[in-house]
């Protein structure tokens, strides 16, 4: 008999322990659970963030190549009011030869018609 209730002490204890540890296991279940849907949370918020970077830098590349268009064209407008502005000044340069040209025969006739002037005014 005592070997019996010794058996059933150990066979209680051994129920006792696995009540435990299945307490345990449980505990920390359910903790792996709540780390779970917590790392699952937190996944799906950087993915969203990804999803959100992915379109900031879409936007970003577009504005780079619309920025690089529209350096393209005004280097194209540049250039050519670069050669609009060299036609210009020979244009001018060409004015002024004219104009130097132009006076210096105003002065000749000039000086030709006070000289035939003063010799009408000696006779």
């Amino acid at each position: 008999m005592e070997q019996i209730k010794k058996k059933m002490a150990g066979l209680k204890t051994e129920r006792d322990q696995a009540l435990e540890d299945k307490d345990e296991a449980i505990a920390a279940k359910k903790e792996a659970e709540a780390k779970v849907e917590e790392t699952e949370k937190e996944v799906n918020d950087l993915q969203r963030k990804i999803k959100n970077m992915e379109a900031d830098l879409e936007k970003a590349e577009d504005k780079v190549l619309e920025l690089k268009a529209e350096n393209t064209r005004l280097g194209t407008e540049k250039d050519e009011l670069a050669r609009e502005k060299t036609g210009h000044v020979r244009q001018i340069e060409q004015l002024e030869e004219d104009l130097e040209t132009a006076e210096e025969k105003y002065d000749a006739a000039k000086k030709e018609l006070d000289q035939t002037l003063a010799e009408l005014g000696d006779m």
